[in-house]
């Protein structure tokens, strides 16, 4: 299954052409998340900080991880503040992150004949996805996060593979940064480092991880001191924290509108108290987190299990503004027939939909297959195990099972989507031959 050069290069200008024609014609709007970036973008550049403030005394913000809007306001320094620059810069990261996709799985074959074309494949999968197509144009830090976490994790393999502690360092820092920029990468480099020295148990690897943690432990020590400066705790991640916990005890849902009221109401004005007050409201709600967990353990890991498949399955038609499940659009469908009207609009919504959807159900389906095949080779693989795993795990307690969460490692998800897909392709070649 070799792909020509000429196809490669139509590949990548096609990739180029999807995400600049979707960002010109389809930009997501600014509001809710994307605003309030935005918003603390324009004051750090505007020198007033890292705040959400629209006048002063532009008190400190402590809801969100600080590395996207400084990344924003570096870009509007450079180009104004044009929120096209963002998305045209987003679509430049996005195309890098299919090319350190490719180096990811060039470097785990090991010039492994029978799945040379795994990297070419993967990189075509990644180029092309839709939903990584998709949030190029859409103000959230997740297109950035997948590039940090797909350039540590290249790094960090060729730290294993060259045994320069170089890639280890530069490793550590792009890690560092994605967490700066969401802060569920907190415990990742831990737990990735951890496995790394119990598999190489045999070797000398303290030095090895003492270089890849130490950066990331100092841009983590940056942020917790500047928090203590302004408000006089200590904080280490935000202060958004806890509310994610407390929505996690309540039955699994998308979206916050779809929680009960009160619950509802309660997550959606933490962000309106005053930045002082709010370290003590969210740990009000942490403890109230824990103590319905207590009292339903059992209860509580069901809700869990049951936004896995909530988590990574989705059209995601929510963020080109097609807000309508299939059902109520079929429902539309029935009452226009009876009524005798077109129905052209609500059938090219049901197209678009399952289409997204069946892709996004093959390459998880291809996913998990490609997860069992490569376990073969888990002994230099398991970087790769580690973050869909890990990335999987520390979303499923939270409430909100937005599919954006998973964005930040579809690209590396995609590896094990490109092995499956290779295997099958193998597999009916050989048996159509017979």
């Amino acid at each position: 299954m070799l792909i020509k050069r000429k196809i490669v290069i139509s590949i990548i200008m096609l990739g180029l052409f999807l995400r600049i024609t979707f960002i010109f014609l389809h930009p997501y709007p600014d509001i809710n998340d994307a605003y309030q970036y935005d918003l603390i973008a324009t004051n750090i550049m505007n020198g007033y900080g890292i705040s959400q403030e629209t006048k002063p005394p532009y008190t400190p913000q402590i809801d969100r991880v600080p590395f996207y809007p400084i990344f924003m306001a570096f870009i509007y320094f450079i180009f104004g503040h044009h929120l096209i620059a963002i998305r045209i810069v987003q679509t430049v990261l996005s195309m890098i992150t299919a090319f350190l996709v490719y180096l990811i799985a060039k470097a785990i074959i090991k010039k492994n004949d029978t799945l040379s074309t795994l990297p070419i494949v993967s990189f075509v999968l990644t180029l092309l996805c839709p939903f990584l197509i998709l949030f190029v144009s859409i103000l959230f830090a997740e297109t950035l996060t997948a590039f940090l976490i797909t350039l540590s994790l290249l790094l960090f393999l060729y730290g294993i593979y060259e045994n320069k502690l170089i890639f280890y360092f530069f490793s550590g820092i792009s890690i560092g940064l994605a967490f700066m920029t969401r802060p569920e990468v907190f415990a990742f480099p831990i737990i990735l480092a951890a496995t790394h020295l119990f598999i190489n148990l045999h070797k000398i690897t303290v030095r090895r991880i003492a270089t890849y943690l130490l950066p990331f432990f100092l841009i983590w020590s940056i942020w917790i001191a500047r928090n203590y400066f302004a408000f006089n705790k200590f904080i280490p991640i935000t202060a958004q924290a806890g509310t994610g916990l407390l929505v996690g005890t309540y039955p699994p849902n998308r979206y916050i509108k779809d929680f009960p009221k009160e619950v509802a109401e309660e997550y959606s004005k933490v962000r309106f108290i005053p930045e002082e007050e709010r370290v003590d409201v969210v740990l009000d709600m942490k403890r109230r987190a824990f103590q319905r967990i207590l009292e339903h353990p059992l209860q509580y890991m069901g809700y869990c299990i049951q936004r896995i498949p909530i988590l990574w399955i989705s059209s995601y038609t929510h963020y080109i503004g097609i807000d309508d499940t299939l059902s109520n659009i079929f429902n539309d469908i029935k009452i226009k027939i009876k009524e005798h009207k077109s129905f052209f609009r609500e059938g090219w919504l049901v197209l678009i939909k399952v289409t997204l959807y069946l892709f996004n159900i093959f390459s998880v389906v291809l996913g998990i297959l490609g997860m069992f095949l490569l376990g073969k080779k888990i002994t230099y693989t398991y970087p790769l195990y580690i973050t869909v795993i890990y990335f999987t795990l520390v979303h499923i307690p939270l409430g909100l099972a937005s599919p954006r969460y998973v964005i930040k490692i579809l690209p590396i998800f995609l590896i094990f989507s490109s092995m499956g897909g290779v295997y099958l392709y193998y597999w009916f070649k050989r048996h159509s031959l017979n």
